[in-house]
């Protein structure tokens, strides 16, 4: 029917345009959502609200161990998400994802300390204890020469891990 003699047809600015593309982009978004959902620990998943609908289809998809067959069953679970109501699920995942950032950051942050540590020995270490002072002087310096010499015998690097350790311990405890 021409839109001009529909009566149930409403005026043009009334219609809100969606293109084809921000589509494409939304069905994108539900479809990482659904993936995350089925990625998420089972710890994390409980604290989601899930849906009863979606909630079986979920399960099944966590089962599958098929990459093929578990990308079919994550198109066809964010398929059935489109229609809800997806805000109190993004939710529930925020606060895992500003946590998992933040955890990421410290160990990125302990790993500068290590790799400074490491490279330049007592200056780093100096530096190191005036923002921890109660970290153990003595056992990063001993720590740092052996760390030295195992990088010039080309062996893993054990006192390295054995810094990153105390660096993250030191990190914790001036945190707590």
């Amino acid at each position: 029917m021409c839109p001009e003699l529909d009566p149930t047809a409403g005026d043009e600015s009334e219609q809100e345009f969606v293109s084809k593309s921000q589509l494409k982009r939304e069905a994108q978004a539900v479809t990482e959502l659904a993936q995350t959902l089925v990625e998420a620990k089972p710890g994390l998943l409980a604290k989601v609200p899930i849906p009863d609908e979606i909630a079986a289809d979920l399960k099944l998809a966590r089962s599958i161990a098929s990459r093929i067959a578990r990308k079919r069953q994550i198109a066809f679970l964010a398929k059935k998400m489109r229609e809800l109501d997806l805000e109190p699920i993004r939710k529930a995942l925020a606060p895992d994802d500003a946590a998992h950032r933040q955890s990421v950051a410290r160990m990125h942050l302990h790993e500068r300390w290590r790799d400074r540590i490491v490279a330049e020995g007592d200056p780093a270490i100096e530096e190191f204890l005036a923002d921890f002072p109660n970290a153990d002087r003595q056992r990063l310096r001993q720590l740092a020469r052996q760390s030295a010499k195992e990088a010039a015998k080309g062996k893993p690097p054990a006192a390295a891990r054995a810094i990153y350790r105390i660096v993250a311990e030191a990190d914790e405890e001036g945190k707590g």
